[in-house]
């Protein structure tokens, strides 16, 4: 894939790096989510606890979109 991607356009670098750097963010907020979640604090803030929960998964759901854009016509 390397050799591949050393021909790519440098946009394409660019891309990859942004996407790299936004997975690597990602990972931080949920497991601050995850780990700063007790199932208490879930019962006591149901509504904030699914608002976060589904702003979590739509995210993961946008970057794997931008991941199969990138990646897979590099395939």
């Amino acid at each position: 894939m390397c050799g591949h991607l050393r021909q790519g356009s440098a946009c394409e670098a660019q891309a990859l790096r942004a996407l790299r750097d936004d997975t690597a963010g990602a990972r931080r907020e949920s497991s601050a989510q995850v780990s700063g979640s007790s199932l208490r604090n879930a019962v006591k803030d149901w509504r904030g606890h699914r608002a976060a929960s589904a702003k979590m998964r739509q995210n993961m759901a946008e970057q794997i979109e931008r991941e199969k854009h990138l990646r897979y016509s590099h395939l």
